[in-house]
C-alpha cells in the first residue's frame, strides 16, 4: 500500500506540482489581458499555434515583443493607445505560443511566421510597434513586404551595429555574448532573475510585486530559458551573416521605405544606444527619440511617453499636416 501511494505521489501529483506555478502565471496572463480590455485568441501560424490578444477599433497596430519575455509587456502601454485596434502575439517559443526547438529562429524564419500570422489574421496593411528582437524581425518584414506596413516604430531594435563592428561599442550583454559565447540573459536560479531584470531595465516596472509574484515570473522566466537561448542564438546567427556580408544590412536599411521611427533608453544594457547613431548615419530622415535614464524597456519603464510617441508618430501619418501650414501660423 505505502509502496503504491509513492509510486501515484511520484508518478502524478508531483508533476502536477512542478505545473502548478506555470499553471498560476498562464491564468495570470489571462486575468491580465482581461484587466486591460483584451480578447485572448488563437491562431494557427507557420505551424506554430500562436495566442494573441486583440482589442479596440480603428487603425491596426500590431505590437511585437523580444526574446525571454511576452505579449504582457505591453499592457502598461494600452491605456494610451484607445484609437486602435491592437493585436498583441507571443512569439514563437515564447508566453502562451508554441514551444519547439526545432523552428527556425534566425530572422528569416521569424519573419516567415510573421508573414504567416498577418496573413492568417487577413491583417493586411498595418502599423507595427516592435522591441528589441521583435524590432529586427519587423524591420526584416518591412523590408521584404513594404506594402504591408504603414508605419514602424522600432524600440531598442536588437542587431543594430557598425559593420564591421567596432567591439567596443557594444553593450555588456552583446559583448560578452560575441567574445566568450555567454548568453547573460539565462538566469541561473529564481535568485539570479534578479540580475537579469535589473539589466533588463533600468527602472523596474512593477514595484508593486509581492515576493511571490516576482518568483512566478521567476520561474516562468526559467521555464522558457531554453527557447530564449535558442532565439538569441538564432540572432547571433543573423549577425554573423551580417558581419560576414551575407546579408548586406545597408541594403536593409535601404529598403524599409514606409515612415520609421526609433525609440531607445540611453541606459540600454542589453542593446546598446550607439546602435541609434548607426541608424542615423544611414536614414537621416528616421527620427530618433534617447529616453534620459531609460533601459532596454520604455516600453515598461516609461509607458505613457513610449505611447504618446508612438501615437503621434502615427497620427502624423494619417493626418499629415496641410504643406505650407507652419508658415501660414508664422505669419
Amino acid at each position: 500500500m505505502i509502496t503504491a501511494t509513492a509510486f501515484l505521489i511520484w508518478a502524478y501529483l508531483l508533476p502536477a506540482l512542478n505545473e502548478l506555478p506555470h499553471t498560476i502565471y498562464d491564468r495570470g496572463q489571462d486575468l491580465g489581458a482581461w484587466m486591460y480590455g483584451f480578447n485572448s485568441r488563437e491562431v494557427m501560424a507557420d505551424g506554430c499555434l500562436t495566442r494573441y490578444l486583440e482589442r479596440g477599433e480603428g487603425p491596426t497596430l500590431l505590437m511585437l515583443h523580444g526574446v525571454g519575455v511576452s505579449k504582457e509587456v505591453w499592457l502598461l502601454m494600452a491605456p494610451y493607445l484607445r484609437n486602435y485596434r491592437l493585436i498583441i502575439p507571443d512569439l514563437p517559443g515564447h508566453g502562451q505560443s508554441c514551444r519547439d526547438l526545432e523552428r527556425n529562429y534566425r530572422l528569416e524564419g521569424m519573419t516567415q511566421w510573421l508573414e504567416a500570422f498577418s496573413s492568417g489574421l487577413h491583417l493586411g496593411s498595418v502599423h507595427i510597434a516592435a522591441h528589441s528582437v521583435g524590432a529586427s524581425i519587423a524591420g526584416w518584414y518591412a523590408a521584404g513586404l513594404p506594402e504591408q506596413v504603414q508605419t514602424l516604430t522600432a524600440i531598442a531594435p536588437a542587431g543594430i551595429e557598425q559593420v564591421p563592428a567596432d567591439i567596443k561599442k557594444l553593450s555588456p550583454f552583446m559583448h560578452e555574448l560575441v567574445t566568450t559565447g555567454e548568453n547573460q540573459l539565462l538566469a541561473k536560479d529564481v535568485t539570479d532573475f534578479s540580475r537579469v531584470m535589473n539589466m533588463g531595465v533600468e527602472k523596474q516596472p512593477w514595484p508593486w510585486m509581492v515576493w511571490f509574484g516576482y518568483r512566478l515570473l521567476a520561474w516562468e522566466y526559467l521555464r522558457n530559458q531554453e527557447y530564449t537561448d535558442r532565439a538569441i542564438q538564432g540572432m547571433l546567427e543573423t549577425r554573423e551573416d551580417l558581419q560576414s556580408g551575407k546579408i548586406n544590412s545597408t541594403g536593409l536599411f535601404s529598403d524599409i521605405t514606409m515612415p520609421t521611427q526609433v525609440i531607445w533608453g540611453e541606459r540600454d544594457a542589453v542593446m546598446d544606444v550607439a546602435g541609434a547613431d548607426v541608424i542615423e548615419s544611414y536614414r537621416a530622415d528616421i527620427p530618433v527619440h534617447r529616453l534620459p535614464g531609460i533601459g532596454h524597456g520604455p516600453m515598461l519603464e516609461d509607458a505613457r511617453q513610449s505611447a504618446e510617441l508612438l501615437d503621434d508618430f502615427i497620427q502624423a501619418y494619417l493626418y499629415p499636416a496641410p504643406e505650407g501650414s507652419n508658415d501660414q501660423e508664422d505669419d
